[in-house]
């Protein structure tokens, strides 16, 4: 049961009474407690809040949280700290886990643009750690939350640590399907450690399928430290995404790419999406309208500014069709003639 611990808590924090907060539902549970959807009347109004009540608070995340700040990261707005509860209080993702979404819709195989987009978001807030000196340590699907305009923000920071010199002993463990050779081997975290599960998630975002599923802690370590076994790499997933899989997967973190090399690949290196791209596409609606759009025509290039953002061009009329960055629009593929649409 939860004690007070003032004294080590951060002074940069609001503290919150709990007579402020209004239960609303359950959105989730795990081994450190329990998450709640809650209303907050706070100095900013009524506003719709996540209350994490942790079972066994100690003051190391709420301390790792409010060192954070960055777009792409679940904000800390404050804490409750009264007798026998104790519960982080943080932005609210209305959109539910990446995790939650990829059982409900399946991989983005089908939907590149989206597919990249999000891969490139997955990755941002891992460049802000690594910055910052900080490893996760709990890098996966089930922890990047979805807002209300469709972006990924990294959460659960219980485990993080950062990281002062070149290494660092650690002596609990992580979530097995996406842990590095490292900590199942050496109970080792390396700087690089994130970006062995940063490429689980790109491999989760294009599959949709649950990494090494059913499978016991002991056969996954196993196959991935004994075997030197890794995911399976799909016949449809571009070479250069293949490839940089594959070198996020090395067993030797020295080996593996920088998170500013991941994002590059994913991002400006962009032959790959041109070639998936080519073809006819079809102006299916509008975002955020009822009307039906008429266009239809054959992309002929596709343009990525400096931070990643991709636009759709049709040359021959010289319009933006389509920008990750706006979300202008939903489109899909006209695979033979088909009617299979992809909702971004």
């Amino acid at each position: 049961m939860a004690t007070s611990m003032s004294t080590s808590l951060p002074t940069n924090v609001p503290k919150i009474k709990k007579d402020e907060l209004q239960l609303v539902k359950q959105i989730g549970s795990g081994g450190f407690g329990a998450v709640f959807q809650m209303k907050w009347k706070g100095p900013r109004g009524e506003i719709q809040v996540a209350a994490k009540r942790l079972n066994d608070p100690d003051s190391h995340e709420i301390n790792i949280l409010a060192s954070l700040d960055h777009a792409s990261i679940v904000k800390l707005l404050g804490f409750v700290d009264e007798a026998m509860e104790f519960m982080l209080i943080l932005e609210l993702c209305e959109g539910g886990s990446l995790r939650s979404y990829l059982d409900e819709h399946g991989g983005l195989s089908t939907n590149v643009v989206m597919f990249v987009d999000w891969a490139k978001q997955a990755a941002i807030p891992i460049k802000y750690l690594r910055g910052k000196q900080i490893v996760h340590k709990d890098v996966k699907s089930p922890n990047y939350l979805i807002t209300r305009d469709n972006k990924l923000k990294l959460a659960d920071f219980g485990l993080a640590k950062k990281i002062e010199h070149t290494i660092s002993n650690a002596t609990e463990r992580a979530s097995f399907p996406w842990m590095a050779p490292e900590l199942f081997t050496l109970s080792m975290l390396s700087p690089n450690y994130d970006i062995f599960a940063l490429a689980i998630v790109i491999w989760e975002l294009w599959t949709g399928q649950f990494p090494f599923k059913g499978l016991q802690f002991q056969v996954i370590a196993w196959r991935v430290c004994q075997l030197k076994e890794r995911l399976p790499i799909p016949a449809d997933m571009p070479r250069p995404i293949t490839d940089l899989l594959r070198q996020c997967w090395e067993e030797d973190w020295h080996k593996r790419p920088t998170i500013e090399h991941i994002i590059s690949v994913i991002t400006t290196d962009t032959y790959w999406l041109q070639q998936i791209l080519a073809g006819s596409w079809v102006m299916t609606k509008q975002f955020g309208s009822d009307r039906s759009g008429q266009l239809s025509h054959y992309i002929q290039d596709i343009a990525v500014n400096p931070n990643g953002d991709i636009a759709i061009v049709d040359w021959s009329t010289k319009v933006k069709v389509f920008s990750s960055e706006s979300a202008a629009w939903i489109l899909h593929k006209d695979w033979n003639q088909g009617t299979t649409t992809n909702h971004y």
